[in-house]
């Protein structure tokens, strides 16, 4: 289940948020599934998801969008500079582990 970020800006100083992601969390985890906060910008933002115990997250702290270009590169014989076995840098991020860009 993705949090909007939306939800996700200011959280750490917003009670009403953290109190909808909470509920949220419960949610995800009696239909099996988890959480991911989008948006993620500030070290705030990312120590509240945690403590929230949201697992995974995206935004701007743990990587900035990049062209495929700037990433991927072709094998031997390839035209494409797409490779479809590389991950783009700015990729889903576990919020506990993350490393900070």
């Amino acid at each position: 289940v993705k949090l909007d970020m939306g939800l996700v800006r200011d959280v750490n100083s917003d009670l009403g948020r953290q109190a909808l992601v909470v509920g949220l969390r419960h949610f995800a985890r009696q239909a099996g599934c988890r959480l991911l906060a989008e948006g993620i910008e500030t070290e705030q933002e990312a120590g509240t998801m945690g403590q929230l115990a949201v697992e995974l997250g995206q935004g701007y702290l743990f990587g900035r969008p990049e062209p495929a270009e700037t990433w991927a590169t072709p094998a031997p014989g390839q035209t494409s500079t797409v490779s479809p076995v590389k991950r783009p840098p700015s990729s889903t991020t576990p919020i506990g582990r993350a490393r900070r860009a």
